[in-house]
């Protein structure tokens, strides 16, 4: 049977949507704010520390880690163009 996605885990992926699309509107600028609303309590707590099992939770730990890519690209970007 096809296991389906948990509301927290697409609440997850939406603020990570989310923070993606504000550094691509906000450009190349230094000191970037970013706004991720969410009802989602844990989804909100994902976003300050997330550290998924990539064996038991496959896909958490997948978003987590693009996440963490396109923040850290976006900062070494920033450094360069300052």
């Amino acid at each position: 049977m096809r296991q389906s996605m948990h509301i927290n885990l697409l609440e997850f992926i939406s603020c990570t949507i989310g923070i993606w699309l504000e550094l691509i509107l906000q450009g190349k600028s230094e000191f970037v704010k970013i706004k991720a609303l969410t009802d989602n309590s844990l989804a909100v707590g994902w976003l300050y520390k997330a550290n998924f099992n990539p064996h038991s939770h496959t896909q958490h730990d997948i978003v987590a880690r693009k996440l963490a890519k396109t923040l850290l690209v976006h900062a070494r970007q920033t450094q360069h163009h300052s």
